[in-house]
């Protein structure tokens, strides 16, 4: 769901400038990874979702998180992402055995696309190896 925030968020311009920057350079080609960081309830989430409904709207976005779990699921930002993801990300998906046979999926799914796609993956600290591997994956293939 994409919808303007109206509410006042102080001293977040030169974040949201920077958010700003790395989406136009993604949309001229040039992918970018960007990592949103601070305290808990300093607020991340409330950045994000400012840039993403009054920047982003071209874009298509993708959605997952890492769960506060003793053993997270692995790949589970990937597989909250799974519904908006073609088939061959979703077949790929099946064989958790071959995780970069996922990875490599995604990335030609990415790279097809006709617009720019934008993956926010919310508390990475939570986030299993196999997800740390992809953001690793992804951030060094995206340009």
């Amino acid at each position: 769901m994409k919808r303007r925030t109206t509410e006042l968020m102080l001293e977040r311009d030169s974040a949201i400038e920077h958010l700003v920057g790395a989406l136009e350079n993604a949309r001229m080609g040039a992918g970018r990874a960007v990592l949103v960081a601070g305290e808990a309830g300093i607020g991340k989430t409330a950045l994000v979702e400012r840039f993403v409904c009054d920047y982003a709207r071209a874009e298509r976005v993708l959605r997952g998180g890492g769960d506060t779990l003793s053993t997270p699921r692995p790949l589970g930002p990937l597989f909250d992402m799974a519904s908006q993801l073609g088939t061959a990300v979703n077949d790929a998906s099946r064989d958790h055995s071959q995780p970069f046979r996922i990875f490599s999926a995604l990335l030609a799914e990415l790279t097809a696309q006709r617009t720019s796609s934008l993956i926010v993956i919310e508390d990475a600290h939570w986030a299993d190896h196999a997800t740390l591997d992809l953001i690793r994956y992804l951030g060094r293939r995206i340009a």
